[in-house]
């Protein structure tokens, strides 16, 4: 691929410079035109401020324009974007800082630049363009790099199938946060690269109207809030559910209350994200998260690396140029993942015989809340910290409003006056709500084999 840059991308799929390319709900309604008026400025604006080339830059906006311009601004510098959750407290916000070298951070619209417009350079394929937080496919929270390459081939991977593909007059349902990869580069960069509408949404709302949206991406817990309201998707012609696992009554319950037919599709944020999508089974079952988008390879693999057969379980390694360029300054973790460039997933699929692909386990310890990943090390470091805490594991476990839930088992340290109401507010000034535990409780110890290692099933 020669050099080009993902903004150019971003920016030319629309074909009516005056059509909408993004509303949200501070009042913005901005057009190509002025979306491309907008990025050139502020493009000027950082470069006047300093920020070149490779510079890390935060931006903790949330769902709204500024965050769509900012974005833009900073993929046409080679800058590089690091999305931040806008209500991740202070200590959590410093720690992926530090973590990322962040030279700036954008944290309010107020702090977007503005300067005598300038143009996108052209960059390599593989020019670093996003850090993505993610759990990883193993070990604690890391940031993924993605490259303007990576980025680039996913949109064209989802775009290449006509029953993937989004176009110019689709009004595409924006909810989805933007710092989590299915929202950047599913929601936001397709929409963009197709010329599309995308209503941005700080907060989800299950009564918000869908009259005229025609493509929906949402997770499962969003389903049921959806079919609980009794919302209507009338022009609906694409919902796919992602990031965490569809259940059968999910689906049921969504079908039976809007007469619409969900898609299920895989992806993790190593891949840029979408691996696999229902929307290209000729035999639809949504339970299946589909097969391979064009240009992406998946096989199932075992414990030693051979290829299982058809039926079977086993590891889902994945193939293509979608997939990432490996962990930020961690390249024990990267070398873990990556081997002669399949990227080892740590979750478990079966194929069935019409080339069905099924999520059925994790490899990994990671709990899936409302499509977010949670790490239980981060967790059990953050409540270890606790001065009335002498042990704790955290575990996963079901929740019918956000598909899985964070449990706390916490071992008190003697005398310690330690309540699970304390064990909560300790961490909700300490890391974003969704990390936090929504059930603790306590125990004499923790089940242990001899090497130490917490047997985090036998707490479930």
């Amino acid at each position: 691929m020669s050099p080009f840059n993902l903004a150019t991308t971003l920016l030319g799929g629309a074909g009516d410079g005056d059509r909408a390319a993004l509303r949200d709900d501070h009042g913005a309604v901005v057009t190509y035109t002025q979306l491309a008026e907008q990025v050139a400025r502020v493009r000027g604006g950082f470069r006047a401020a300093g920020v070149t080339p490779g510079d890390r830059v935060a931006v903790a906006l949330g769902n709204r324009a500024e965050f769509v311009v900012v974005y833009l601004a900073l993929l046409g510098l080679g800058a590089v974007t690091v999305p931040i959750n806008p209500e991740s407290p202070d200590p959590e916000r410093a720690g992926h800082l530090a973590r990322t070298q962040t030279a700036h951070t954008v944290g309010d619209p107020t702090e977007v630049p503005g300067g005598e417009p300038l143009d996108a350079i052209d960059v390599a394929p593989d020019t670093l363009a996003v850090l993505c937080e993610t759990a990883g496919t193993s070990g604690p929270s890391r940031a993924a790099m993605l490259s303007h390459g990576n980025l680039a081939a996913a949109l064209a991977q989802m775009g290449a199938d006509p029953r993937t593909s989004i176009a110019g007059d689709d009004v595409v349902d924006g909810t989805l946060p933007l710092f989590h990869i299915f929202g950047l580069n599913v929601a936001l960069g397709r929409s963009l690269a197709s010329g599309a509408e995308i209503r941005l949404h700080d907060r989800f709302d299950a009564t918000t109207q869908m009259d005229d949206v025609t493509v929906v991406f949402g997770v499962p817990p969003m389903f049921d809030a959806w079919a609980t309201a009794g919302t209507q998707f009338p022009r609906a012609r694409v919902i796919v559910s992602g990031a965490a696992p569809l259940r059968a009554a999910t689906v049921t319950r969504f079908e039976k209350a809007t007469g619409r037919t969900i898609a299920q599709g895989y992806g993790l944020t190593e891949a840029s994200p979408t691996v696999t999508s229902g929307l290209l089974l000729g035999d639809p079952d949504p339970l299946s998260v589909g097969v391979p988008l064009p240009g992406v390879e998946v096989c199932l693999v075992d414990e030693d690396g051979a290829e299982v057969l058809m039926g079977d379980p086993g590891e889902i390694w994945v193939r293509g140029p979608n997939v990432f360029m490996g962990y930020d300054g961690d390249p024990d973790a990267t070398a873990r993942v990556l081997e002669s460039g399949w990227l080892h997933t740590g979750d478990v699929g079966v194929l069935d015989e019409k080339g069905r692909l099924y999520v059925v386990d994790r490899e990994k310890d990671v709990i899936i809340v409302s499509g977010f990943n949670v790490f239980p090390g981060e967790v059990e470091e953050v409540i270890g910290q606790h001065p009335g805490v002498e042990a704790v594991a955290v575990i996963g476990v079901p929740d019918d409003s956000t598909g899985e839930g964070v449990k706390a088992v916490v071992v008190k340290a003697d005398g310690a006056d330690v309540t699970a109401e304390g064990v909560v507010e300790w961490c909700h000034a300490r890391l974003a709500r969704y990390k936090a535990p929504h059930l603790v409780e306590f125990a004499d110890s923790l089940p242990v084999l001899r090497t130490g290692k917490v047997l985090r099933r036998r707490l479930i």
